[in-house]
């Protein structure tokens, strides 16, 4: 298989791109390709720092949610630093629909 790239200037962020490829050669122009879209998004901005609380025996961890960069957040991962300095998962992923957990 022969990879080819190309580079498309001026796209915007969360708008849906729509392509078809052709080759041509010397006999002449081939059929496209079946039609693909790309829709313009990249990774959520970086997390500001959380605000923590405690009441009773519960820590509670609240955040403003990053910019998504027009994709939906989908989950946040939680970790802590264990007393030997590693960073350990501390509750499995939570759905991005709550940026508050206790």
């Amino acid at each position: 298989m022969t990879e080819t790239t190309f580079t498309v200037d001026g796209i915007t962020e969360g708008v849906v791109y729509k392509f078809k490829v052709t080759a041509t050669n010397i006999l002449g122009e081939g059929q496209a390709s079946e039609e693909f879209a790309v829709f313009v998004s990249d990774m959520p901005e970086i997390m500001q720092p959380v605000a923590t609380s405690i009441i009773g025996t519960k820590v509670i961890v609240a955040w403003e949610a990053p910019d998504d960069n027009h994709d939906p957040i989908t989950s946040y991962e939680i970790l802590f630093v264990s007393n030997s300095g590693e960073l350990v998962q501390l509750l499995p992923e939570c759905g991005g629909s709550d940026p508050t957990l206790t």
